[in-house]
Order: structure tokens, then C-alpha cells, then sequence
């Protein structure tokens, strides 16, 4: 895997092959609300089992699958979520990542004195009368491309860290089927990133975990990842303290170790608990609360505890973190639970998507 950190180099890639993807990933933390969102835009749709089909087919190109996914989170449960697959006319992604835009939802990404501001307009209304609409601004300082200089080279996926760390602003409104609006006024930390594949992501790792969160001395970034470019089936660990002005690596870790692992429904065997050390600063990090599990992913509302040298203070902070199993995606025998989760619109909603009730048992 190839690391980098270049808000420049944001936009949509080119000379795409089957089984090629892009995502550009957005979440958000707002502490005293207790609200978490993440919104999501895809090329060449990953998780879509239509996308899958037309790569056995050999009639796979990744501009025919875009797609947005949202999440919104408050206290611990999904006030709203949505998985929506559109047509290739439906999309439009820039090569100079100043606009991204898939169906109503857009995003606009302004470099200004001094920092970056990406805007989202998220704009969806669902076959069960859910709906969500509103802006979230991300303001922050550019990072430093240089900042993973050392791990320059080619892969077969990268992961841009965009913009690591980002003041977010704004208001989403959430309406029911019976035309009930939540207005949810959101303040608080963010963080976007940028990943391209140019195969599938199976071909590229077995298992991946990753996670952020924002502390007042920086923004703690980490993963572990089962590389098959590894070799013999070792796994690559990684973490850093990403200083708040986005310009440095104020702290470099040195060990990453996924504990407590937990068996879950769907025979997923994920930690619970990663333990990060430094020459001086310690982490662990604890996936309190499952926010969303399935048969090959999971997302975890996570806190972590800080302690840096010389300071007794611990921090605490909540965060996100997210587990991929990438080769169950391509197993049919889970294809009934991912019809039932992602809205087709080339082929209309499943009958469970156009029922409240049960689409919100699938959240």
C-alpha cells in the first residue's frame, strides 16, 4: 500500500481496469452533541454486487458503479443510513477533486490562504420516506506532502490522507416516513481521505483495521493490515500522531496490536482493543460500541486514551474505526444481505427497502 498525504492529488484517477475503485471518505465527530457521520463517494462501487458481476463478465468499468453511503450516529444508535448505487450519468468526479458529485449529493473543494475547505451537500431521499438533507464545512490546514515521503512507491492501492484533521460546521435534517424533521446542529473534528485501488481489494489484503481520532496535540491515525504483499501472510501495523497544523509527524509509533478479539454473528473474529506505543507516547483505543456489522465490515464508535512524555494528564477522545474482510464481499453466499442494505436505482429498491420498519432493521 502506498501512503501519501496531498490534498492536490484528490482527484479522480485515470486509466481505470476491471475491478478498479476510488473512495473519497468524510467523518466527523461532534463531542457534545455525541454525534458521529460519515459520507462516503465511490467510483467503481467495491461493495456492489453488480459491479462484481460485470467484472466476471469482463464488462466491468468502474464510471458505470458510483456511489454515496452515509451514516448518521447520536448517542450510540443510527439516527439515519443510506447506501444508494447510481447511474453512470448520475456522476460526475473531477480529475482535479474540485468537485465531486454523484446524484444530488456534492462536495467542493477550495484551497484557501493558509488551509483547505471541502463543503458537502448531502441530498437523499429513500424508498422507505427516510430522508437527509444539509451541509457539512470542513476547514483545515493543508498537509504537508512530504509528510510520508518515505513510504513513496507504487502500489496497487493508496490511501491519500487529504485532509487529516478539519474543523466541521453545519446541519443536517433527517425526516421520517410520517414527515417527522430532526434538525441536528453539528460542530466538532473531521477528517477525509482518498482511496484508489486498480484491482480488486481482495487481490490486494486479507484484513484491514482502521481508525482516527482528533486530540488536542494532533490527530492520531493508525491501521493494521494483512498485506498479501507482505508475504507469508504477515500483517503491516502503523501509526502516527499527525501534528494539528497538518505540516508534521509529531510522534511516529512504533507498535500496533490488535487484542480482544470477538466473534460476531456473521463469524468475523475483530478486536476490540488496539494498544499503540511510541518512544514515549502510549495509545490504547477501545471499540466501545459496534455501530454497524455485516458479513465482511465493521464500524466501531471507538475512545481513545493518550498519554504523551512528560505529562501525567491522560486525554480522552471519541473516535471512529472500521475492520474490512475485502474477499466476503465476493462470496454470493452474503449477496442477499447486500441487496437488502444498497439501493440499486438501475434496477428499483428491494422490497425490504421500500418498508420502514424492516429497511431500519438492515441500519
Amino acid at each position: 500500500m502506498k501512503l501519501q498525504s496531498d490534498i492536490t492529488k484528490n482527484g479522480r484517477g485515470s486509466g481505470k481496469s476491471p475491478g478498479a475503485y476510488e473512495w473519497w471518505y468524510f467523518d466527523a465527530v461532534d463531542p457534545e452533541r455525541e454525534l458521529r457521520v460519515v459520507a462516503i463517494f465511490y467510483e467503481g462501487n467495491p461493495f456492489s454486487r453488480r459491479y462484481i458481476e460485470a467484472q466476471r463478465s469482463g464488462a466491468a468499468r468502474s464510471e458505470q458503479f458510483p456511489a454515496v453511503s452515509i451514516s448518521v450516529y447520536g448517542g450510540g444508535r443510527t439516527l439515519y443510513c443510506s447506501f444508494t448505487e447510481y447511474g453512470p450519468g448520475e456522476a460526475r468526479f473531477g480529475q482535479e477533486g474540485a468537485v465531486l458529485q454523484v446524484g444530488r449529493h456534492r462536495v467542493e473543494t477550495v484551497m484557501e490562504e493558509g488551509g483547505v475547505r471541502c463543503r458537502l451537500h448531502l441530498c437523499e431521499e429513500l424508498p422507505s420516506g427516510d430522508a437527509l438533507e444539509g451541509e457539512l464545512e470542513y476547514r483545515g490546514p493543508a498537509p504537508d506532502p512530504g509528510l510520508f515521503a518515505e513510504a513513496a512507491g507504487e502500489a496497487e492501492h493508496t490511501w491519500n490522507l487529504a485532509l487529516p484533521r478539519a474543523g466541521v460546521r453545519g446541519e443536517l435534517r433527517l425526516r421520517t416516513p410520517l414527515h417527522e424533521e430532526r434538525r441536528l446542529a453539528f460542530e466538532g473534528r473531521g477528517y477525509h481521505d482518498h482511496n484508489t485501488g486498480a484491482e480488486p481489494m481482495k487481490e490486494a489484503f486479507r484484513n484491514w483495521y482502521w481508525g482516527r481520532v482528533h486530540f488536542e496535540a494532533g490527530t492520531l491515525v493508525y491501521y493494521v493490515m494483512d498485506d498479501r504483499d507482505a508475504g507469508g501472510g504477515r500483517s503491516r501495523e502503523q501509526a502516527w500522531l499527525i501534528a494539528s497544523d497538518g505540516g508534521s509527524i509529531s510522534e511516529r509509533f512504533v507498535r500496533v496490536e490488535a487484542e480482544d478479539r470477538q466473534r460476531t454473528l456473521f463469524g468475523l473474529h475483530t478486536a476490540r482493543r488496539m494498544v499503540i506505543a511510541g518512544e514515549g507516547a502510549q495509545v490504547t483505543v477501545q471499540h466501545e460500541q459496534v455501530l454497524d456489522s455485516g458479513p465482511f465490515y465493521q464500524r466501531f464508535a471507538s475512545r481513545a486514551f493518550l498519554r504523551l512524555p512528560g505529562e501525567s494528564a491522560v486525554q480522552a477522545q471519541p473516535g471512529i474505526a472500521e475492520y474490512l474482510r475485502p474477499e466476503r464481499i465476493h462470496q454470493r453466499l452474503f449477496w442477499p444481505l447486500v441487496n437488502m442494505r444498497i439501493y440499486y436505482r438501475a434496477e428499483g429498491p428491494h422490497w425490504v427497502q421500500r418498508s420502514p420498519r424492516l429497511y431500519r432493521w438492515t441500519w
